[in-house]
């Protein structure tokens, strides 16, 4: 007996990647989730992952929808700050809220526009998301490293505090 070999195999397998890739992308359950986790952490930490929810929302969302949910993470987040903590409304705060949205954005939209291959397997899509968590942290704590000279205040942004985040 003869064995035929498809060629059409790997070109179902990412087609059948790439229509449950839609379905998960255009999800409103997704959605919901990452605006629930932000929020959630937001209340319980005062240092909310921004990063990690901006690397996350980028990877598995269009990058309208991931720009989208970072601001809203980000707005939830600093009302919580307001609200919960009550920082003050002063020119400090204000500039280091901007520099840390302005992170955030930068890192859903880099990540939201992946290669190709993130697109093609779960393998390609698992690889593309730890470079982007890994990425997305390092992108974020650098803006805000590169603007701390700038933005001077009691805050220090040692090796110390960037290590506990990453470990947070």
């Amino acid at each position: 007996m003869q064995v035929i070999e498809s060629t059409q195999a790997p070109q179902l397998r990412v087609a059948s990647f790439e229509a449950a890739f839609n379905q998960v992308e255009t999800s409103r359950w997704l959605l919901l989730g990452l605006i629930a986790a932000g929020t959630l952490s937001s209340v319980i930490t005062p240092h909310a992952p921004l990063a990690v929810l901006a690397a996350i929302g980028g990877v598995v969302l269009m990058p309208r929808r991931a720009m989208e949910v970072t601001l809203l993470i980000w707005l939830i987040d600093q009302a919580a700050g307001l609200a919960l903590r009550g920082y003050p409304i002063e020119q400090l705060s204000m500039s280091w809220a901007a520099v840390m949205g302005a992170g955030a954005l930068a890192v859903s939209l880099l990540f939201s526009h992946g290669p190709g291959f993130c697109r093609r397997s779960w393998g390609g899509h698992t690889l593309w998301s730890l470079l982007s968590l890994m990425g997305g942290f390092l992108l974020y704590q650098g803006t805000i490293a590169l603007v701390y000279p700038v933005n001077v205040d009691c805050h220090s942004i040692g090796a110390e505090v960037i290590s506990g985040l990453l470990q947070q």
